[in-house]
């Protein structure tokens, strides 16, 4: 059984110490996480963690955004794809994502870790629905963690709260 953890940081740096406790306590085989805040200057053995292999994707913009992957070293992984969708409104602000390929014995699969910033607008989620029904069709079994931003979602439900034109076109 492969065990997963999601966290949204809001800066993986400034709780590193507190991440580190949990990854020990928890002891995931497969870490996402969402609003790294990590950018160029931060080297991945700032943030690595003894036994796994990280993939990540930073916002290169400005400050918050960001995805990363953590793989315990026993998975067999490979990154897949690596994009920014950008925002077709704005290029100040991009939606992050990062995604690995995994095989345990004969399970194959496709993980993604995806941040989705609160600034895009319709034609940006259109973009995102596009590009994941595209990803949806390349990969057979496909698994996306992330941040989408979506507050009008009850994602535990799996209903729309209200009537909110941008989570419509990504809640079909």
């Amino acid at each position: 059984m492969i065990s997963l953890m999601y966290t949204n940081l809001c800066s993986l740096l400034a709780k590193f110490d507190n991440f580190i406790l949990e990854v020990e306590e928890a002891n995931p085989d497969i870490i996402m996480i969402t609003e790294t805040w990590l950018n160029p200057s931060h080297p991945d053995s700032l943030v690595g963690l003894n036994h796994y292999s990280l993939v990540r994707e930073d916002r290169l913009d400005r400050r918050g955004g960001g995805v990363c992957i953590y793989i315990n070293e026993y998975i067999f992984s490979y990154k897949v794809y690596t994009e920014k969708l950008p925002n077709l409104i704005s290029d100040s602000s991009s939606i992050n994502s990062v995604w690995i390929k995994i095989r345990i014995y004969t399970l194959e699969a496709t993980l993604g870790c995806l941040y989705r910033p609160p600034s895009c607008v319709s034609r940006d989620n259109k973009v995102l629905c596009d590009k994941l029904v595209q990803l949806s069709y390349n990969y057979n079994t496909f698994i996306i963690f992330g941040d989408f931003n979506f507050p009008k979602i009850d994602w535990l439900y799996g209903v729309l709260q209200r009537s909110n034109s941008a989570a419509q076109i990504f809640f079909k």
